[in-house]
């Protein structure tokens, strides 16, 4: 059953891969979200209204991609308004967290700026956060917001991206590829945990 709350609508896994597939999304992004619903049928999935999604850009001060807003609008991800954290079992690209994927539980999401200065900083590079390792703040994934059509995932410890600042080195040598695209992220979730203390779900 269909549950709409505070700008997004809640459905199982069954009805998440009809909001796909009737979608005008391109094939190959379908293609990855279903991936991602097959993997864990068991949890309630949900879709951002345009409103909800407005609200955020303007929260925000931001223009998002066209691109993700029409997979956010699809098919935004799992079990809304609760703590969720995602362990990837590889990265497509290199980066120094690579070997340690297995000990780093991510909170994805459309993150936005901590304060003014990560804002700041981050602005420089037109980084948008969707992602973070939050115990450690060690890891933290993002978008790029001005290439319409870049959907590449970069990750980056901010230590590195003001230690780049203050040697005077480009900013965005200090991030890293990690993901092809937004779907491409999904695909590599490979475990979910739900609440501080929930159990881990292990994708099918």
């Amino acid at each position: 059953m269909k549950f709409e709350r505070q700008g997004c609508i809640e459905a199982s896994a069954d009805e998440a891969k009809i909001w796909v597939n009737t979608s005008t999304l391109p094939e190959n992004t379908k293609e990855g979200l279903l991936s991602f619903i097959k993997c864990f049928p068991e949890l309630t999935f949900y879709k951002e209204l345009p409103q909800f999604i407005d609200a955020i850009e303007a929260a925000e001060q931001v223009k998002l991609p066209e691109w993700l807003r029409a997979i956010r609008q699809t098919l935004a991800y799992v079990a809304y308004e609760q703590l969720v954290w995602v362990r990837f079992d590889q990265f497509t690209g290199w980066s120094p967290r690579s070997d340690n994927l297995e000990q780093i539980w991510y909170m994805l999401g459309l993150r936005g700026y901590d304060n003014e200065d990560q804002r700041g900083l981050l602005d420089e590079i037109n980084f948008f956060p969707i992602g973070e390792w939050l115990e450690t703040g060690q890891s933290s994934l993002a978008i790029q917001l001005n290439h319409s059509e870049n959907q590449k995932i970069y990750e980056y410890a901010e230590e590195d991206l003001w230690d780049n600042l203050a040697s005077g080195d480009l900013l965005i040598d200090a991030s890293h590829i990690v993901f092809d695209s937004y779907v491409d992220m999904l695909s590599h979730i490979v475990a979910i945990r739900i609440g501080s203390n929930g159990r881990v779900i292990e994708a099918k």
